[in-house]
């Protein structure tokens, strides 16, 4: 049913991702489908402009990985570093890509920008895929006015994991703002909405559980610019539940030459777990509490304008069963005990957690 497969056992047509891209003729108007079987494939994977209509589908999320650990700050030559865009492992030049049950990862760790996913072209769409980083984690950009629709994924970071200048909808997802090793606060996303664009990034139902430390979050900060007046940043949260990591003013300026007035940030209705409403009572001035009609313009074909998502392939608009898949596993070896940490990359009710070790 798949037009190549990607197995690390040799059983398919290719045993690395890259290869496999290599392979697709270029210039195609219909999706060449991309099986990816289990494994964990350490490599640095670009989807080349010349080569749309891309779709990967994993053979499951929570084993089927894409991984590297380049990050911003590495030294190329003496006086040279990756930079932010060429530290992401996995890069998509091409329009109409879309994936499906595959986790996009950065594993360089903390301290520098590093990159998961850029996606760098217009109309991607991703289905069941998790987003596993900490600084940078999501880049959106490319010319013009690209669209990204996300649908029941995952993503996690700690500083501003989920930014660009994309026109980009979350549906359903879960946004894990994750505990840092340093003390004080931190970032969700920091859109750069270009100045006339009517949409930024918009979250629809999605859950922004806690964290296991005592990181508190703002739900996002402005991407500074040349001159401010070039950009109108644009995050809207509807519907979706959060937690007390959330800091009460919800939002916050770059710095002191922020134009507050360029800014749209705006909440409807978000709620805890235990479904009662935010007090956004401390929300800052300068953010919108919108109203149900205002809300509801909020749609897909309000935002797309044109591209309908869901007809990509089938079943990206159908809800799943959250899989089980653990993110973030840590040990801390003390003297004489350790401790063990992790979380749940969709929150599921009633799992027991069963821990072993080898002899």
């Amino acid at each position: 049913a798949y037009d190549l497969i990607v197995a690390k056992d040799g059983s398919g047509n290719h045993t690395t991702v890259q290869a496999a891209i290599n392979a697709v003729p270029t210039g195609l108007s219909a999706a060449f489908t991309i099986y990816i079987k289990n494994g964990r494939y350490k490599e640095k994977i670009n989807i080349p402009s010349s080569k749309p209509f891309i779709q990967l589908i994993g053979e499951s999320v929570a084993n089927t990985i894409l991984t590297y650990d380049d990050y911003a700050s590495k030294m190329t030559t003496c006086s040279g570093t990756v930079g932010t865009q060429n530290s992401a492992s996995f890069t998509v030049n091409a329009t109409d890509f879309a994936a499906t049950n595959i986790t996009f990862e950065n594993s360089y760790g903390d301290g520098s920008q590093a990159v998961a996913i850029l996606v760098n072209a217009d109309r991607a769409v991703f289905k069941n895929c998790r987003f596993l980083g900490n600084q940078d984690t999501i880049y959106l950009k490319g010319g013009g006015t690209p669209k990204a629709y996300f649908s029941q994924c995952y993503i996690d970071g700690n500083v501003d994991f989920i930014f660009g200048s994309s026109v980009a909808m979350f549906d359903s997802c879960v946004v894990y703002a994750k505990s840092r090793t340093s003390a004080g606060s931190s970032y969700i996303t920091a859109p750069n909405t270009p100045t006339g664009q009517s949409y930024g990034f918009v979250f629809n139902n999605c859950k922004l559980p806690a964290n296991t430390g005592a990181t508190s979050y703002y739900l996002s900060r402005p991407w500074p610019s040349p001159s401010e007046a070039l950009t109108a940043q644009k995050v809207i949260f509807l519907n979706s539940y959060m937690s007390t990591h959330i800091n009460p003013a919800g939002w916050v300026i770059w710095n002191a030459s922020t134009i507050t007035a360029n800014l749209t940030y705006a909440e409807y209705a978000s709620k805890y777990f235990d479904g009662t409403l935010v007090d956004v009572s401390a929300r800052v001035p300068w953010s919108y509490q919108l109203t149900a009609p205002q809300a509801a313009t909020y749609t897909a074909a309000n935002i797309f304008a044109g591209w309908d998502p869901c007809s990509v392939a089938s079943g990206i608009c159908t809800p799943v069963t959250s899989p089980i898949a653990v993110s973030n596993f840590r040990v801390i070896k003390n003297a004489s005990n350790s401790q063990f940490s992790w979380n749940i990359s969709w929150p599921i009710s009633g799992i027991d957690y069963t821990l072993y070790r080898s002899a």
